[in-house]
């Protein structure tokens, strides 16, 4: 089965389509979205003009057969995550004041409101993200593989954490040894080009085909959204046990200071 991974599109209507377009060329048999299908960060991304919650999720329901919440989707509709490592957020905290979630969460979880705009929802398209699982695990080729956002104990990745290398990893595939699974393919990172994990060696690979000879593997796919890294997508061949990951046309922008704060006065 070729089952193609698109992550973190951002509102980028323009490179999602342009990612489905290429995973259909490949003739893959299903699509993966990893999460985070909303929420646009100003420091970021350089698409605000063509930005487009709406078709992006419509896009996705009708495209991908497997899709999880990331941590930007959930926070587009005000939903702690129930994976919540080290009881970093009480059942009150989207009640709580901005300044107590600043306090409380400074250095610990992402904190939106400083630089990400509003995301402007129909309520079928909130009870679309709201009803994303964090996780999904399925079975593919004799592989049972693990669909998050981010790595465990926070699936939804609504920490502020990132590993840097494979001692970081040790909770994931733990996890994954747990439930079964053979690879975990996540999202989130924004890396350039993909990672590619054993629990001995955490890896960053450029785009291009890659063969799959030892499990368990964690493996993060790039970003849609064309933001400050280079975007792409991941095809991952469950019966040839090959990966692909093809990068996007779009170059990584560079968002300019000047063009920051006149987005944020635009707000006060």
């Amino acid at each position: 089965m070729k089952l193609g991974i698109i992550s973190d599109i951002h509102e980028d209507v323009v490179r999602l389509k342009e990612a489905i377009e290429i995973l259909e060329q490949h003739a893959c048999d299903e699509i993966a979205c990893l999460g985070d299908i909303v929420g646009f960060s100003i420091p970021h991304y350089g698409f605000i003009n063509t930005r487009n919650a709406a078709e992006c999720i419509s896009i996705v329901r009708s495209k991908c057969s497997i899709v999880v919440a990331g941590n930007h989707d959930q926070f587009a509709i005000r939903k702690t995550p129930t994976s919540n490592p080290d009881k970093l957020f009480p059942a009150d905290w989207y009640q709580l004041p901005f300044s107590e979630r600043k306090k409380r969460g400074q250095d610990k979880v992402w904190l939106y409101e400083d630089d990400e705009l509003e995301t402007n929802l129909s309520p079928q398209d909130a009870d679309f993200l709201n009803e994303l699982p964090e996780f999904i695990i399925k079975e593919m080729d004799g592989l049972t593989i693990l669909f998050s956002h981010f790595l465990y104990p926070d699936l939804t990745g609504s920490r502020i954490f990132f590993p840097e290398s494979a001692r970081d990893l040790v909770p994931h595939f733990r996890y994954m040894d747990e439930e079964s699974c053979e690879i975990s393919v996540s999202g989130h990172y924004h890396t350039n080009g993909i990672i590619w994990s054993s629990p001995k060696r955490m890896q960053f690979k450029s785009f291009g085909r890659h063969t799959i000879e030892k499990v368990p593997l964690w493996l993060v796919a790039p970003s849609v959204a064309n933001g400050t890294h280079d975007n792409g997508l991941m095809i991952l061949d469950t019966r040839a046990r090959k990966v692909l990951a093809i990068p996007l046309k779009t170059r990584p922008v560079t968002i300019k200071q000047s063009f920051f704060n006149s987005i944020l006065n635009s707000r006060l």
